[in-house]
C-alpha cells in the first residue's frame, strides 16, 4: 500500500484483501469518534483509492458496539474555539469524498451510528444495517442541527421527526425506515 495514504493503525486499520479495501475506525473508548486526524486520512484514502485502479470496492466499519458516534465534540469544539475550522471544512470534504466515491463504498453499521458516523454510512450507495444498529441524530440535543449531509435522507414527516428529536431507530427498523440498503441479523 502506499505509504501516503496508510492511517494511524491506533485509530484506523487499514485492511487489504485482493482488491478490497478496509477502513475499521478503532476509538472503542470514545465509540469510534473520529477527530481531525481520522478526518484528514479518511478522506485522503478515499481520494487515492477512487483513482487506483486496483481497488474495487470500499468496507468501512466500526468495532466493539460502535460503528461510529460521529466527531469528536472535545476535539472539533476546541478547535473551533480557538477559530480553527480547518476540521469542519475537512469534514465536509470527506463526505464529499464518500458521496463521489465512483467504486462500490460498503458502509456496516454495527452498533451505534451517531451525527456524522450517519454521514459517513448514508452518504455511501450501500448500507448493512444489523441487529445491533443503533442510529439516531443526537444533535439537537446539544443544541445543533443534523448537519453532516445525513438529513437529506431523512424524508418527509418521519424525516423531520428523526432530526428533530435525535430519536434512535434499532436494527431492522434502520433498513424499514430506507437508511440501510440492506439488512443482516449478524455480521
Amino acid at each position: 500500500m502506499d505509504s501516503s495514504y496508510n492511517l494511524n493503525s491506533e485509530t484506523c486499520l487499514i485492511s487489504e484483501v485482493d482488491n478490497k479495501r478496509v477502513i475499521q475506525l478503532n476509538r472503542p473508548n470514545v465509540m469510534n469518534a473520529f477527530d481531525g486526524h481520522m478526518i484528514i486520512k479518511m478522506q485522503q484514502c478515499l481520494e487515492s483509492w477512487n483513482k487506483d485502479p486496483n481497488v474495487d470496492l470500499v468496507i468501512i466499519k466500526g468495532n466493539h458496539k460502535a460503528f461510529c458516534s460521529g466527531g469528536d465534540v472535545l476535539d472539533l469544539t476546541g478547535a473551533a474555539k480557538k477559530g480553527d475550522i480547518t476540521r469542519y471544512k475537512n469534514f465536509i470534504k470527506l463526505m464529499h469524498s464518500v458521496k463521489s466515491f465512483s467504486k462500490p463504498y460498503i458502509a456496516l453499521i454495527d452498533g451505534l451510528t451517531m451525527g456524522g458516523g450517519c454521514g459517513l454510512a448514508l452518504n455511501g450507495p450501500f448500507v448493512v444495517a444489523t441487529e445491533r444498529t443503533l442510529l439516531s441524530m443526537p444533535e439537537t440535543s446539544i443544541g445543533f442541527y443534523p448537519d453532516s449531509g445525513s438529513a437529506h435522507f431523512f424524508k418527509g414527516n418521519f424525516g423531520l421527526f428523526l432530526g428533530l428529536t435525535g430519536f434512535r431507530l434499532k436494527g431492522a427498523d434502520v433498513f424499514h425506515a430506507g437508511l440501510a440498503t440492506h439488512y443482516a441479523s449478524f455480521i
